[in-house]
């Protein structure tokens, strides 16, 4: 278990931009050390005005870090370094929730 406000857990709460098709977004990214030793982000977003069955990216610096499926409005996805994936820092990095090309929202990725 991590203590919250430990200097190794990063969070951000999305906000949608303007233009948003989701403007009443609402979730968070966290990027944290995980049980096992490694890394993860896990991503948590509801009211999202894209199709069930849709795909929405996390992106940071042009990369695809990771792709969630839409149920019901919602996204919600956890990617562990440990399980193979990359996961690259994401400490005070800048990060976007994209449909498609579609800007939905961003967010910075601050100390818990």
């Amino acid at each position: 278990m991590f203590r919250r406000g430990n200097k190794d857990e990063y969070e951000g709460w999305w906000e949608a931009v303007d233009g948003s098709p989701s403007p009443d977004l609402h979730g968070k990214i966290e990027w944290e050390p995980s049980a096992d030793g490694g890394t993860e982000i896990d991503l948590l977003v509801s009211k999202l005005g894209v199709p069930d069955g849709a795909e929405v990216d996390v992106v940071c610096e042009g990369n695809v870090l990771l792709r969630a499926p839409v149920t019901g409005g919602k996204a919600r996805h956890i990617i562990k370094s440990s399980e193979g994936h990359t996961v690259p820092d994401l400490a005070g990095k800048t990060v976007e929730l994209r449909y498609g090309s579609t800007v939905l929202a961003t967010t910075v990725l601050e100390p818990d």
